[in-house]
């Protein structure tokens, strides 16, 4: 419910993040697992998605194409893949 009422890109985003992963060593294996649950995802995939703050598989799914495509490693195919 939280990913759907908190932008990967606001501060109070970036602040949750913060304080779990690099104050509270929350383990970031953690998140990258979970991503690696969508079709097409391995892990090189999946760390690229959390490196661009995409920490859950609906963030994932619910993000626009044009925002998925931007980002380095992703392609038509994968993305594609990915959403269905």
């Amino acid at each position: 419910m939280i990913n759907e009422e908190l932008s990967i890109k606001s501060q109070a985003y970036k602040d949750i993040y913060k304080k779990l992963v690099r104050e509270k060593k929350f383990p970031d294996s953690f998140f990258i697992n979970i991503l690696c649950e969508l079709n097409g995802v391995e892990s090189k995939t999946a760390s690229i998605l959390w490196e661009y703050g995409y920490l859950t598989k609906e963030q994932v799914l619910n993000a626009p194409y044009s925002e998925l495509i931007e980002i380095k490693g992703l392609g038509k195919n994968l993305i594609s893949k990915i959403k269905n």
